[in-house]
């Protein structure tokens, strides 16, 4: 059962990727995901000025590679310690 809620929330993740990419939005807000790991799409939401990942499995700030050659204003991030 665990994998196809892994699923669900994978693909309803990229979605709102997806979604963010077609409105050129400001924003995202991918909180409360469980993701271990920044999704690469975000990197193609060029109008991305806030990115909010709070309450996820983000153990790593290097998860967050892609978006290193573009200023992203604000991050809301709740990185959790690897252990």
């Amino acid at each position: 059962m665990e994998t196809i809620f892994k699923f669900f929330r994978k693909n309803y993740v990229l979605a709102n990727c997806e979604n963010a990419i077609i409105k050129k939005a400001f924003s995202l807000n991918l909180s409360h995901y469980q993701i271990s790991e920044a999704p690469e799409i975000i990197g193609k939401c060029e109008s991305l000025i806030k990115l909010f990942l709070n309450q996820n499995k983000l153990t790593k700030e290097s998860s967050l590679h892609h978006y290193q050659s573009r200023a992203v204003a604000s991050f809301g991030l709740g990185l959790q310690q690897a252990g």
